[in-house]
């Protein structure tokens, strides 16, 4: 190899010729025409459109671009002895816009991703949603069924003349001295049956899912009723007017005999819970309720456990600490 004199020359082995910096004595490659070395792929235009791509493009041409045009320039004004301070600005205020770059790039990435997973997140729900809407609405059916078998044109006709129709949480559906003319089918929620005393509210019944609402006086005598019935989550309800229902039962007498059974299975449950008032226990009525509905006591105020129990809440913690 021959030596370098302290002038800028070429070093003979080296298959790219070199120049040598003067303030340095570093070697500074020669520039060349040839072109960066790289292909976009196939499809890129289509993933430029996907979230995400956009950035991660951008960084992408900003690296090709810190890789083959800076040390070119650097050469170039080398080449043209320009002082080292101003590459060193170039090559700073290059550096400090690819960062710039990066981070507005990741910024956007991440919120795409978050978008993405939101939307994600919301279809789940929708999904879950419809879910338990369509299972609500199989309970409903069961319900309707179990109270007395109906050929599948009868089953269509009452519910195709049912409303759907929602209520807000602590809403008042039935109230004492008031003629109802609707009968209920729970889709979602829970509601409770109470009476008011003058010192407290007594509970008596509680529906949930796949229940029926119905003010048995209004029902069988078109009277005012006795009860209050309240909502005790945000509820959505399938209704019928009674005089729908009657219309229905001069139709069909499968429908009639629906009718029938529905009143009489609802004054079996009002003398059940009379003899059960009277003559069990109010740890036999507790272990009664969970073993029925054991989810009840999740959604229900431990208040209106006891007042359903007729004991106090404190009793009712006794009652619980026995029964675990």
């Amino acid at each position: 190899a021959t030596a370098c004199p302290s002038s800028p020359c070429v070093i003979s082995e080296s298959k790219t010729p070199l120049t040598v910096n003067s303030a340095t004595n570093n070697p500074i490659p020669k520039p060349t025409n040839s072109k960066p070395n790289f292909r976009l792929k196939k499809g890129f235009g289509v993933a430029l459109l996907r979230p995400g791509s956009i950035p991660r493009s951008i960084i992408a041409i900003f690296s090709l671009f810190d890789k083959y045009l800076i040390p070119n320039t650097i050469a170039n004004v080398e080449m043209k002895n320009v002082m080292g301070t101003n590459i060193a600005s170039m090559m700073l205020i290059f550096k400090l816009l690819n960062i710039f770059v990066f981070i507005s790039c990741s910024v956007y990435y991440d919120n795409s991703r978050k978008n993405k997973v939101t939307r994600q997140h919301k279809i789940l729900s929708n999904n879950l949603s419809l879910t338990k809407t369509f299972n609500a609405l199989i309970q409903i059916h069961h319900q309707i069924i179990s109270i007395y078998p109906l050929k599948q044109i009868e089953i269509d006709a009452l519910i195709n003349a049912m409303e759907p129709i929602s209520f807000a949480k602590g809403s008042i559906l039935f109230d004492t001295h008031k003629i109802e003319k609707y009968i209920y089918f729970i889709e979602k929620g829970i509601a409770r049956a109470y009476c008011n005393t003058d010192k407290q509210q007594t509970t008596f019944w509680f529906g949930q899912e796949g229940d029926v609402i119905l003010s048995y006086n209004s029902y069988v005598k078109e009277k005012p009723g006795y009860e209050i019935i309240e909502l005790l989550e945000e509820s959505k309800l399938l209704r019928i007017s009674h005089q729908t229902l009657q219309n229905l039962y001069r139709k069909h007498i499968g429908l009639a005999n629906w009718g029938r059974k529905l009143a009489e299975l609802e004054l079996i449950k009002t003398e059940e819970r009379f003899i059960n008032q009277q003559y069990k226990t109010a740890s036999e009525r507790y272990a009664e309720l969970i073993n029925e509905s054991p989810k009840l006591i999740q959604r229900v105020q431990l208040t209106h456990i006891a007042s359903y129990l007729g004991v106090s809440p404190v009793t009712l913690s006794r009652i619980r600490a026995e029964v675990k």
